[in-house]
């Protein structure tokens, strides 16, 4: 019996090397409630639920899709925790990704897990000069100059990468740019106001 507990032990910490050794068992970030906070929850993994979210919730994203993009978006599949999400393509090559969001609790929590998985800190880097990095962003016109979301930007091997978060729709967006295409440019593109969500 003292072997076989002994034998049993030995596999246990086998299985949890193994899954620290591949990334399982890093700490991810807590989410963040509205006003900032750190809060608490089971961090994990998004995980690929096999399917395009009810048909009020993609409805609700359809409506919240910008009016020049809107012709150009088919659904795709949720990753837990997102209602729905949407892929859109435009005219000069730019793939847009917008995925909704129960309330602002857990698109601040899935914020910030992919800080963590890019390895980006929040209030670093400068996205509009091309350094990577995360900030709040606000209208310009807002007398209260208060964080509407957040955006971020990083350069992927497939090119650079610019997302944002719209705290008036719950909505996360994402900008994948092509090979002749840098941070620069696509934060001046979507400085713009053509990618953002309606409200």
């Amino acid at each position: 019996m003292v072997a076989m507990a002994i034998a049993v032990l030995a596999i246990v910490g086998i299985g949890v090397a193994w899954a620290t050794f591949n990334g399982i068992g890093r700490a991810a970030p807590s989410p963040a409630t509205a006003d900032g906070a750190v809060g608490t929850a089971v961090p994990g993994r998004p995980v690929d639920v096999g399917h395009l979210g009810s048909a009020s919730d993609q409805a609700s994203l359809a409506r919240a899709l910008p009016p020049d993009l809107a012709a150009g978006c088919e659904p795709v599949n949720v990753t837990t925790p997102q209602l729905a999400a949407a892929r859109c393509t435009t005219s000069d090559g730019y793939v847009l990704l917008y995925e909704s969001y129960a309330d602002r609790d857990t698109l601040n929590f899935a914020w910030r897990h992919e800080l963590y998985e890019q390895d980006l800190t929040m209030d670093s880097g400068d996205c509009e000069t091309g350094e990577p990095g995360e900030d709040g962003w606000y209208y310009e016109d807002s007398t209260q100059q208060a964080d509407e979301g957040r955006d971020a930007c990083f350069l992927d091997p497939a090119g650079p990468v610019l997302l944002w978060t719209d705290y008036g729709t719950n909505v996360r967006a994402w900008m994948h740019g092509n090979e002749d295409s840098s941070i620069q440019s696509m934060y001046a593109r979507w400085v713009d106001g053509t990618f953002d969500p309606r409200r």
